[in-house]
């Protein structure tokens, strides 16, 4: 009776945890996943590709305030250039990168592009919760070019929330442990 009430316990507190962690990953995602820079002046926009349409907003609000006087649109590209395009970010302006399939690639690829126009900095556009990845892989690729993130404007306090970004946010956990494992890309 004794081992059969140890092993309930056991079972409960596994069934309680397991119920906190996604709790505690969105609570911490704002801490934990996004890194935000001011906005600098630089070579290039990097635009990743995935999501929604807000990255695409925050990459041609940029270009039009003057951040930067190129656009690389990273995996993704053909809607996005019609939208960067619709947005007044003149075609001439936009480099694409079609063959990206990761952020690793995204950052691989578009860090080929930048040496090939002879960029020495960018401006990475991403979804908030995407930006330390998403930076840690282009500086573990690139060390000696300079990168900021922008993250989409989406408020870092959804990821309290139970919406519909909340599977999203909860994966990014494993994929920064799998960059780690993958490629030694420190996940912090």
């Amino acid at each position: 009776m004794k081992r059969r009430k140890i092993i309930l316990k056991i079972l409960l507190a596994g069934l309680l945890a397991a119920g906190l962690l996604p709790c505690l990953g969105l609570w911490l995602a704002p801490v934990l996943l996004c890194v935000s820079d001011p906005a600098q002046k630089a070579d290039v926009i990097v635009l990743l590709g995935g999501e929604d349409g807000s990255r695409v907003e925050q990459a041609a609000a940029l270009f039009k305030d003057g951040w930067a006087p190129h656009v690389i649109v990273s995996g993704e590209h053909e809607m996005y250039i019609r939208q960067l395009i619709q947005s007044g970010v003149p075609e001439a302006a936009i480099w694409v990168d079609a063959a990206a399939h990761s952020t690793a690639q995204n950052a691989e690829f578009s860090i080929r592009l930048m040496r090939g126009h002879g960029c020495k900095s960018a401006l990475i556009v991403t979804s908030w919760w995407h930006t330390r990845r998403a930076r840690n892989c282009f500086r573990h690729f690139a060390p000696d070019l300079t990168f900021y993130t922008q993250p989409t404007h989406q408020s870092p306090a959804a990821a309290r929330s139970w919406g519909s970004s909340r599977s999203k946010i909860l994966k990014e956990y494993p994929k920064n442990l799998w960059y780690w494992l993958r490629y030694g890309i420190y996940p912090f």
